[in-house]
């Protein structure tokens, strides 16, 4: 449902000819967290790539969703450090 949404969004905004990539779900470990997932659109703006994800969790009772944006000029460095902090986020509970 999320990617449908990304799509048309980004169609509507960049045009019906915009190719879009959707990722599939893939599970992501987060510290306390019982259950997380990312999925991301990739697509190609003027001849750079570009990648929207999010993530989202689940901790009862609540619902974290994060959002990130990688452009074309430092993807992997962009990814190292969206990777960094997901592995520094813990979810400590209620207290």
């Amino acid at each position: 449902m999320g990617g449908g949404s990304v799509t048309s969004e980004l169609q509507e905004e960049y045009g019906k000819d915009l190719q879009v990539e959707i990722s599939k779900p893939a599970l992501v470990q987060m510290k306390g967290v019982p259950y997380a997932a990312r999925q991301s659109a990739r697509y190609a703006l003027k001849g750079n790539p570009w990648e929207r994800g999010w993530i989202y969790a689940f901790a009862e009772p609540f619902q974290i969703f994060i959002f990130y944006l990688v452009t074309g000029e430092n993807v992997k460095a962009d990814k190292d450090i969206i990777g960094q902090a997901l592995s520094s986020f813990e979810y400590l509970g209620i207290r």
